[in-house]
């Protein structure tokens, strides 16, 4: 019981570094300025998805490929608690997610990596 506390602390509470950036639609990362609702920044400590901000407060699975925890979303005032799964592709040049509405959404890196 020791042992499992203790590798689960040792677990950062961060994003794995070859997912950090921006991620989009491809034909969205070439517009500039523009907003996407699609639009996934993933940070150190934090994803956010438009004004939807995932902060993560216990991970599940800390893989460079594939991340999941379980934490806090904070959209528009209101706090709701969930669980994220990012899947990086072998060529680091696509980030997977289900969305809440049950879909695989597949979004690549914008911008240099």
């Amino acid at each position: 019981m020791m042992l499992t506390l203790a590798l689960a602390a040792s677990v950062p509470l961060t994003m794995p570094v070859a997912m950090r950036g921006d991620w989009d639609l491809p034909s969205h990362c070439k517009m500039p300025g523009e907003e996407s609702d699609s639009r996934a920044v993933v940070r150190k400590g934090e994803v956010a998805f438009g004004e939807t901000v995932f902060t993560p407060k216990r991970i599940v699975v800390a893989e460079q490929t594939n991340w999941t925890a379980t934490g806090e979303f904070y959209d528009e005032g209101e706090t709701s608690k969930g669980r994220l799964n990012l899947r990086l592709s072998k060529d680091s040049k696509t980030l997977a997610y289900t969305n809440s509405d049950n879909r695989i959404v597949r979004l690549t890196r914008c911008g240099k990596k």
